[in-house]
């Protein structure tokens, strides 16, 4: 998040999906993340008055590979706006772009899991960037 070293933060993605049958992708993901500081979420000293966050939404065009019936890989490349509020007198939104890559097993026919690494980059404002590596859930519906 913004220009400053790295920290660790607690967040989520939620996305949708779709199919999407004329190539080059193979689906279309809508997705927010939200990402902030994880000592907002640890007990202990309460003195900090700011702890950072960012929010995103993106939008990005997937490419799926089974490896087989039960394995499969999935790539997107898409684009992103991101509210930056890395400090407490920052609170900028920055367009760029959204990488990502994910593997995992189909545990059923509706359902899936995946370990996923998101890395967000952008170009305007702040310039703000971002990794997320998340264990996710799917449904299909």
């Amino acid at each position: 998040m913004g220009n400053f070293p790295s920290q660790t933060t607690f967040g989520g993605k939620i996305f949708l999906e779709t199919i999407y049958t004329l190539k080059p992708f193979d689906k279309f993901q809508i997705s927010y993340t939200f990402a902030q500081k994880v000592e907002k979420f640890l007990p202990g000293d309460n003195n900090i008055k700011y702890y950072s966050y960012m929010h995103s939404v993106g939008f990005s065009g997937i490419f799926s590979q089974l490896l087989n019936p039960q394995i499969n890989v999935e790539e997107g490349l898409g684009l992103i706006l991101l509210n930056d509020r890395s400090f407490d007198d920052i609170n900028t939104l920055n367009v760029g772009l959204l990488f990502s890559i994910s593997s995992g097993i189909n545990l059923s026919r509706n359902i899936g899991l995946l370990a996923n690494l998101d890395y967000g980059l952008t170009f305007t404002n702040t310039n703000a960037s971002y990794f997320l590596l998340m264990i996710q859930g799917k449904y299909y519906f």
